[in-house]
């Protein structure tokens, strides 16, 4: 067997963006990653009855075998599971890097983390690595609140009922905080995520929104606020970089990504997938025989 190796996702390389190191917003991203087929028209799978559109990301999905550009294949230990591994090509690297590349919490900050998924838990793993001190996770469902206070968020919050904005300056004596994550993309979770920061601090949507979807904004209040608001894509990340560097901290035990997967035999890939709708599965990681 050749090297271990986890794929991120697919960017053309040459682009003005990717060139500067930030390959999540490449000029071509829809084309290369959502296109179907190659960015030449070509498939790289095929049956008898001819071309299969299978191309998502780059790399297809839910297959054993892939055929795939070589910039996407990141060299990984050959000491941990391939299963573990595998959700650090994109929801993992997305938190990990937007706390890591973007936000870049100093030790005692403070952060609110809207929505404990995937990404969202794997951005609390990364503000414990930062030193946050208040780490406050937001969410309609019990099950991931449970699951971001095992993980060692200080705080869990019922998104469903109370206003979230209200609780969070509660708990930081009415400062609110000096980042915030929006990882659901919905225009009411982005604003609450704005108003729930502090003077000058720093939010970052990650979340994915409908196409089409507006925000309406105090402008006078976050002008004088002077808060930020970074727009990111994959966590700002080069996979090439980031996915070894969180593969180390995962061999140390610092970043403790076993606890975010459950797994699931491929035929039972309908539960997996109705298990993270329900909120059961944070992250479902599919098992080929």
């Amino acid at each position: 067997m050749g090297d271990h190796v986890v794929l991120g996702f697919n960017y053309c390389q040459h682009c003005e963006t990717c060139l500067a190191g930030f390959p999540g917003n490449c000029i071509h991203t829809a084309q290369y990653n959502f296109g179907a087929l190659r960015p030449d028209g070509s498939s790289p799978l095929s049956d008898g009855h001819g071309a299969i559109a299978g191309s998502f990301f780059g790399q297809s999905s839910f297959a054993t075998h892939t055929n795939v550009s070589e910039h996407l294949a990141v060299k990984v230990p050959k000491d941990l599971a391939l299963d573990v591994l595998a959700p650090l090509g994109c929801g993992v690297m997305t938190g990990v890097g937007t706390v890591f590349n973007v936000l870049r919490p100093k030790p005692g900050s403070t952060i609110a983390i809207f929505g404990a998924g995937g990404v969202g838990l794997s951005a609390l793993l990364a503000a414990r690595l930062s030193g946050c001190s208040a780490m406050i996770l937001i969410d309609v469902l019990k099950s991931r609140l449970a699951k971001s206070l095992a993980l060692g968020a200080s705080h869990a919050v019922d998104g469903s009922g109370a206003n979230a904005v209200e609780l969070i300056r509660e708990i930081t004596q009415g400062r609110g905080v000096d980042f915030a994550i929006d990882a659901v993309g919905k225009p009411e979770v982005f604003r609450a995520m704005l108003d729930s920061l502090t003077v000058r601090g720093h939010g970052a949507l990650v979340g994915a929104p409908i196409p089409g979807q507006e925000v309406s904004l105090d402008l006078s209040q976050s002008l004088g606020a002077g808060r930020r608001v970074s727009m990111v894509l994959e966590g700002d990340a080069h996979p090439q970089l980031l996915i070894p560097q969180m593969a180390a901290l995962m061999s140390s035990g610092a970043l403790p990504v076993d606890k975010l997967i459950t797994r699931y035999p491929f035929g039972e890939i309908n539960r997996a997938l109705a298990d993270s709708l329900s909120g059961d599965a944070v992250k479902p990681v599919l098992i080929f025989p």
